[in-house]
């Protein structure tokens, strides 16, 4: 049943996704979005149900959490459908959630928990006061909204797709792009800001009270996070913090439904949570371009091959200079390092803040020095540059080599001459 219901509401949902696309006309009534909050309502609904029927050993966690043993009323699931304050923007939550919430058994303190610690409530209301933080988020979501307005007036797609824009020197181009994409994003944080102060407000956003601070939490339904996203290191620090509850139900329903039982979920299980999302968000190319795309990104970034070859790259550049090279840092007990070594480092690296140096504490005195000049062609074999950097590279390692050995000649030559019994070499008087 679930597998039925999730077909026909997504190819209900493609004819008005094909209709507006062909028909790109504003002002026109849009309900595509209402159904795609809708859909994952309804389809998290039918697995519910299903995962009620099943026996509890054949489930995991998160699916005893939210079964569904008993159908509810159709006032109980009329109410959860079309719940206003995530009606037309989000955020969607599970059955198990509403029904808690609307029988207010999810204010109750867990057993064990000091009374005294019970956030304030109004009169006989046992939703605890919410105002405050619904007010912020609101006063937050305005405020996107506002920059939003006042942005797009300077960055916008009629000036990218204009010829005024090609002739914009490199650096330019990419700035503009860059705010192009950061502007298109405002208007989501604001709305999304939005409705998740309308469910504050309402309680539904209520997550109980924090152990460490003693004060309630209200992200139950948080569904976005600007800075996680604005300072996101990897893709998948930049899906985590975007359209969150998206997220779960992509993870509950699709990601975790499609692997077999007993299974580990794989590249497959990926490619097939992407594509669903590509396909729920609509037709236009370039979802599924960028969808698809994540889906090798974050298989390439869990595999453990790629991991073989970061450690394998770090081994290879924790390299040390002889010990004639004066040191860059004399003062701080630590081996010297080079900058080209350094770049080499930060070309061929994830960004680790910690190794933001000239030079690295993982080196140890045991080490022995590890340049060679087929180090060159060993790093260009995992170097993700283009041919410029590759060349660059190249030219540095044979530099560091050359450096090295000529560094390094004195030293044997005088080596040589005392094993031979000979002077040292100089101008005798």
């Amino acid at each position: 049943m679930p597998w039925i219901g999730f077909v026909f509401l997504m190819g209900h949902m493609s004819v008005n996704h094909i209709h507006r696309q062909f028909i790109s006309r504003p002002d026109k009534v849009d309900i595509t979005g209402v159904q795609m909050v809708l859909i994952m309502k309804l389809t998290a609904f039918c697995w519910n149900v299903q995962d009620g029927r099943l026996p509890q050993k054949d489930l995991a966690d998160f699916q005893r959490e939210r079964a569904l043993t008993q159908i509810p009323s159709l006032l109980d699931y009329v109410g959860y459908v079309l719940f206003f304050p995530s009606l037309f923007a989000g955020p969607a939550f599970d059955f198990v959630d509403y029904r808690r919430w609307l029988e207010t058994t999810m204010f109750e303190l867990p057993p064990g928990t000091d009374p005294a610690s019970a956030p304030k409530t109004r009169k006989k209301r046992k939703i605890p006061q919410s105002h405050t933080p619904a007010t912020i988020k609101a006063v937050i979501g305005l405020l996107w909204i506002l920059l939003f307005l006042k942005f797009s007036e300077w960055y916008n797609a009629e000036l990218v797709l204009g010829d005024q824009y090609m002739k914009y020197g490199f650096l330019r181009r990419v700035w503009l792009l860059e705010m192009l994409g950061f502007v298109t994003r405002m208007k989501y944080y604001g709305v999304w800001h939005l409705t998740e102060g309308a469910c504050i407000l309402s309680g539904m956003g209520y997550k109980g009270v924090n152990v460490k601070t003693g004060k309630v939490d209200w992200n139950r339904l948080q569904n976005v996070n600007p800075w996680g996203i604005e300072s996101a290191q990897n893709s998948r620090a930049y899906l985590e913090n975007w359209n969150m509850n998206t997220n779960n139900w992509l993870r509950n329903y699709m990601y975790l439904r499609v692997t077999p039982q007993g299974k580990k979920p794989g590249f497959r299980a990926s490619l097939a949570t992407f594509a669903t999302s590509a396909f729920w968000h609509g037709f236009y190319p370039g979802y599924y371009l960028s969808f698809v795309l994540a889906a090798f990104l974050q298989t390439v970034a869990k595999s453990k091959y790629f991991s073989h070859l970061q450690n394998l790259a770090r081994a290879k550049l924790n390299l040390r200079l002889p010990s004639s090279r004066p040191s860059l840092f004399p003062n701080t007990g630590r081996p010297a390092s080079h900058p080209v070594q350094n770049l080499l480092r930060h070309l061929l690296l994830p960004r680790d803040p910690n190794r933001f140096l000239l030079h690295h504490s993982t080196v140890r005195p045991s080490q022995p020095p590890l340049i060679s000049p087929r180090l060159g062609s060993s790093l260009l074999l995992r170097s993700p540059g283009n041919r410029r950097i590759r060349s660059f590279l190249r030219l540095s390692c044979q530099t560091m080599a050359r450096s090295a050995a000529e560094e390094e000649k004195p030293l044997r030559t005088a080596a040589a001459e005392r094993s031979q019994g000979a002077p040292a070499s100089g101008n005798a008087e």
